[in-house]
């Protein structure tokens, strides 16, 4: 063997090399690196509590809990009092599947880097094949929109609840491109099968504006003939309907008597606060703005595309504004309109902004301008390292906060809340509240298995929502912010901390909350960040002196202690049992009409355990039969047995010496029906928020049924 022949030979060292070399091994680095507080210290790693942690994961996570339990149905029993599941925001067949087969944190860590890798990959060969940029601004762009900040929502990069609705954009593009250059039946059957993957990998609330992105693209950079355009248009929106159909139907639906029909004008921006936004979006978006500045006035608006871009980024942003402008109206006129989140159109700007601002960088050699053609890509290491600098300081803040105890251990695996998961063999059902914290959300009890009375969902009944402002009436009464939060927006139902927080601890559950209204809502435990005291409640579990002495450190003596090898301890919690808990299905002797929604609320909010237990609230407008009353005098003699309960099937055994009512602790939803006896019999609202119906002497079988409209066309 020769010495050419080995010194031509690849080696190890060689092959790896060239692999990082190519664009698909560099994005996929990228992404590990744009993720790596996420996934570096396994369980323990950082955890995004505002709208992922305090909602998204805790749904993904309990569904293990809802499949073993029965509790996977149209209904879902665990959220809120029970909710429809399938209108809810949260809904992926895709991300669910991977939550349960992959460890939640595993799961959580593969979406945020496939997300990421997508994005630069995709920008990069739309940049790249389809536009004929050169590597460098084809790199801008994946590097730079891989590091994204969506508008209003998350400065620190693409988050959960995008899925691959905003990361996808571009790649769906560069595919798109690809099958529109076939003909015939097979290009638009590859069309539909895009959409319809497409769509298994977003969630609606995001999706229909990233579709907005891809439209606005193929319109004015699509590259083929408009019919072509069009048609394959059509086909991919089918198969993203397709799928997406099983959760519009279901919020469109839901969304007549949600508390988003009901939003105030505090829930919105007005004009004013709308072009700060824009402003705040635009310093975001600053590097790659500058460089689409500086290629449009060196080229001297000549270049079409940049053109077309920039009216479309202006136009986006004008809509945004005339949305503002319009809210009053929409809140007169069309309230569930204005519930629907609109303000997300910005979500359009930072893919056209990135993908201007390199179409800006490869067009550089064509300025006029000899300083800029002659430093173009010093131009592009800048305007990069603004956003790479955004993104360590979210990485130092990120670590410090997981040392902290925001991490998947401790927030979804936390040993004072394991305790208390359900299993097959638990008898009576119960409910759980959170006293929220800065760490702490009721939402978190989803991932034990745990059915809760609070927590964080985009469509609930906003009766119930009416119902929660009253169980946090004492402390709503004083805090103005907190009152308007949840009355005026509600996604968010929660025992809330007040604005200036509690003060010193024990804390005075009463002074903050009604604890006889939770008692109705089947609350048996409550789990707070501090002890409490109330004369029904019970300390069921409470922090070590070890969790207690590292939770009085701070988030830098934290770091400080861990890295010099001291372990690090869970958040502390405590658990109380509510001992005045009223069971969730019971007989009511005694029946109170009213003429207002007011009354009716007062009346609750005044009444004691002992009453709320014996009598049930209702409308006269709404009670039906409950209207006439009962016939058992001073109370009512008989029993109700669970016989069997689904997430959307109840069996009940009753026993009354009276006619009684019988209440149902579950948030009323007019899809739901009932049978007794084989005879149907209505349902009406009981208590405000929950359900009713009325029961003759003697012993029944009574079954509840949830049957939305959409359930004879779908299948779970």
């Amino acid at each position: 063997m020769t010495s050419s022949t080995v010194s031509s030979a690849p080696t190890g060292l060689h092959r790896v090399t060239a692999t990082l070399r190519k664009p698909v091994a560099v994005f996929a680095i990228w992404a590990l690196w744009l993720t790596v507080e996420y996934w570096a210290m396994g369980s323990h790693s950082f955890v995004r509590v505002w709208d992922e942690g305090d909602g998204f994961i805790p749904a993904r996570l309990g569904l293990k809990y809802d499949l073993a339990l029965g509790r996977f149905g149209y209904w879902a029993p665990s959220w809120m009092g029970g909710v429809d599941r399938f209108s809810q925001s949260n809904n992926s067949p895709v991300d669910g599947l991977l939550f349960l087969v992959l460890p939640g944190w595993v799961a959580y860590a593969f979406v945020l880097a496939a997300q990421r890798f997508v994005a630069a990959y995709g920008a990069y060969r739309l940049g790249r094949d389809d536009l004929g940029l050169n590597a460098t601004a084809s790199s801008y762009a994946g590097l730079a929109y891989s590091m994204t900040a969506q508008p209003g929502y998350f400065h620190w990069g693409f988050s959960l609840m995008d899925l691959m609705a905003l990361p996808g954009i571009p790649f769906v593009l560069w595919s798109l491109s690809r099958t529109m250059r076939k003909r015939g039946a097979r290009a638009l059957l590859l069309t539909t099968a895009l959409g319809i993957a497409y769509s298994l990998l977003s969630h609606y609330f995001i999706g229909m504006f990233a579709l907005l992105a891809i439209a606005i693209w193929l319109v004015i950079a699509g590259g083929t003939r408009m019919a072509v355009v069009v048609q394959h248009g059509i086909v991919f929106l089918v198969g993203w309907v397709a799928i997406q159909a099983f959760f519009l139907w279901p919020a469109l639906v839901q969304a007549s008597f949600s508390q988003r029909a009901n939003y105030g004008p505090w829930t919105y921006a007005d004009v004013g606060t709308s072009l700060h936004d824009i402003l705040q979006l635009s310093l975001d978006l600053g590097p790659s703005l500058l460089l689409f500045v500086i290629a449009l006035a060196g080229t001297r608006l000549r270049d079409r595309l940049l053109v077309r871009l920039a009216v479309a980024i202006g136009v986006m942003y004008v809509a945004y504004t005339a949305y503002a402008a319009a809210y009053p109206f929409l809140l007169a006129y069309a309230r569930v309109v204005a519930g629907f989140s609109m303000d997300r159109v910005l979500d359009t700007v930072p893919f056209l902004a990135t993908m201007a601002a390199a179409i800006a960088v490869d067009r550089f050699a064509e300025v006029r301008w000899d300083v800029i053609r002659a430093h173009t890509r010093w131009l592009v290491v800048a305007a990069l390292l603004v956003p790479i600098g955004r993104v360590v300081v979210a990485k130092t803040d990120n670590f410090a906060a997981a040392i902290d105890g925001v991490t998947f251990a401790d927030l979804y695996s936390h040993s004072a809340l394991t305790s208390l998961r359900p299993s097959a063999t638990t008898r009576e059902s119960f409910r759980v509240a959170t006293v929220a914290s800065t760490i702490e959300h009721p939402s978190f009890a989803w991932a034990y298995g745990l059915e809760s009375a609070d927590g964080y969902l985009n469509l609930y009944p906003s009766r119930y929502r009416d119902y929660w402002a009253h169980v946090i009436e004492p402390l709503a009464s004083r805090d103005e912010r907190l009152a308007h939060y949840l009355t005026e927006w509600g996604n968010r139902v929660y025992l809330f901390e007040p604005s200036g927080g509690f003060g010193s601890a024990p804390v005075a559950a009463e002074r903050f909350f009604d604890l006889e209204l939770l008692s109705l809502a089947n609350v048996r435990y409550v789990i707070a960040p501090l002890p409490l005291v109330g004369a029904s409640l019970q300390l069921r579990a409470r922090p070590t002196d070890a969790q207690l002495s590292w939770g009085a450190l701070s988030a830098r003596q934290k770091m400080r202690a861990w890295l010099g090898g001291e372990p690090r301890y869970e958040p502390p919690l405590y658990v109380y049992e509510n001992t005045a808990v009223l069971p969730r299905y019971r007989l009511l002797g005694a029946v109170r009409v009213f003429n207002s929604d007011d009354a009716q609320l007062d009346a609750l909010s005044r009444a004691s355990v002992t009453e709320l237990a014996q009598t049930g609230f209702v409308l006269g407008r709404e009670g039906g039969a409950a209207s006439a009353g009962t016939t058992c005098g001073t109370g009512v003699g008989g029993n109700v047995k669970v016989i069997e309960e689904t997430a959307d099937t109840k069996e009940l055994l009753v026993e009354t010496n009276c006619r009684a009512i019988l209440f149902v602790g579950d948030n009323f939803n007019p899809f739901w029906t009932a049978v007794v006896d084989d005879t149907p019999v209505v349902l009406f609202p009981l208590d405000k928020a929950f359900q009713g119906l009325s029961v003759e002497p003697g012993t029944h079988r009574v079954r509840l049924r949830y049957q939305p409209p959409y359930a004879r066309f779908t299948a779970r």
